[in-house]
């Protein structure tokens, strides 16, 4: 069974059951993972980072000083505060409201993802009477004419929207775009194959940035995984080092590359704590409902701390208990909601508290 770092225990041990579910970070850890990968990357390549959508000023302390900036969803305390770090408020689906509250500070940028966010942006830059920095997220393929796309949608613009937002720059709007945001394929290898990939992205998005009219453009680039604890030691994680290398030869004088890897620090260093509300046999099989209602299964199987204290369990009738037997987890609300299965655990309660791992999706 997996082991639980000291201080997550004994925050799952105290916590209140009216602050769960609660992300639990390993700082010391999350600092050793950042620090490893600014030293991985050449000083010309920035590094970035994903923020969680609930940041504690503790680990923006810690990142902040190894890394270049950070990226926020939108309506997430850190795009509200970013902390003095420059910030790009990135994500679908952003608000007039939520623009305005990043334009608010100074060195923030806004990752636009359409045509009428790019208006948004306008629209919310004009009011507050400044010019906003934006960057254009896009879908690769993007050479002009080109009718393919990616397997699916996802975010980002393709030809056409491009030529839509070029349309809005010239007519006037308060916005200055400053360069590209992309994403790497999903399966794109190891650090060399990663550049390979990326040198296609730039040597498609070029012209773009010339349509544009972007002299010292920006290229940020959003993939590669961060090895986590448990992960593969094998020699297979993700090459930073040889990336980076291949991205800082990559870059022609005057452009920024700058990297943000997958994930956030919740998913390289953060246990997500939540509370057992129920545990029961179906047709033979261990079953435990847990108050989660929004998570995927992860690769990496959860831990239950018990807790005895009155708070947890304070009811006049028996406890019950699944003993030394394989359990699957569902979360709260839906029936076919699976967080784990055949999680094999000495024991587990109404009201234990069971720790998601690192590695699972934040």
């Amino acid at each position: 069974m997996i082991v639980l770092p000291k201080r997550v225990y004994e925050r799952a041990r105290s916590v209140p059951p009216d602050r769960l579910p609660l992300s639990v970070y390993d700082l010391p850890l999350i600092d050793e993972h950042v620090r490893r990968l600014r030293a991985d990357l050449p000083p010309e390549v920035e590094l970035h980072v994903a923020l969680p959508y609930v940041a504690d000023p503790d680990l923006l302390a810690v990142l902040g000083p190894h890394v270049d900036g950070f990226t926020a969803q939108p309506g997430s305390a850190a795009a509200a505060e970013p902390g003095g770090v420059p910030l790009t408020l990135s994500g679908t689906g952003k608000s007039l409201a939520e623009i305005a509250e990043v334009a608010a500070h100074k060195g923030t940028c806004v990752e636009v993802e359409s045509p009428e966010e790019l208006h948004l942006a306008g629209h919310t830059a004009r009011a507050a009477g400044r010019t906003l920095d934006v960057l254009l997220r896009v879908d690769p393929p993007l050479r002009p004419g080109s009718a393919a796309g990616p397997a699916a949608p996802s975010s980002g613009m393709d030809a056409a929207s491009l030529v839509a937002c070029a349309d809005a720059v010239r007519s006037g709007a308060p916005t200055r775009p400053v360069g590209f945001s992309v994403r790497l394929p999903p399966g794109g290898g190891g650090g060399a194959t990663a550049a390979e990939h990326a040198d296609g992205l730039l040597r498609a998005l070029r012209p773009w940035s010339a349509m544009f009219g972007i002299e010292s453009a920006r290229y940020a680039i959003v993939g590669g995984t961060v090895n986590v604890p448990g992960g593969a030691d094998d020699g297979t994680g993700f090459d930073w080092a040889g990336y980076g290398a291949g991205l800082a030869a990559l870059a022609r004088p005057g452009e920024t590359v700058r990297v943000t890897p997958e994930g956030t620090p919740a998913s390289w260093a953060g246990w997500l704590l939540a509370q057992v509300l129920d545990v029961r046999h179906n047709y033979g099989r261990a079953v435990a409902v847990v108050a989660l209602s929004e998570r995927a299964p992860g690769s990496r199987q959860p831990a239950v701390v018990a807790r005895d204290d009155d708070v947890s369990w304070g009811r006049p009738w028996q406890r019950p208990d699944l003993r030394g037997e394989p359990v699957t987890l569902l979360g709260k609300g839906a029936h076919d909601h699976v967080l784990a299965h055949d999680v094999p655990l000495p024991s587990i309660r109404p009201g234990d508290i069971v720790a998601f791992p690192p590695g699972d999706p934040g």
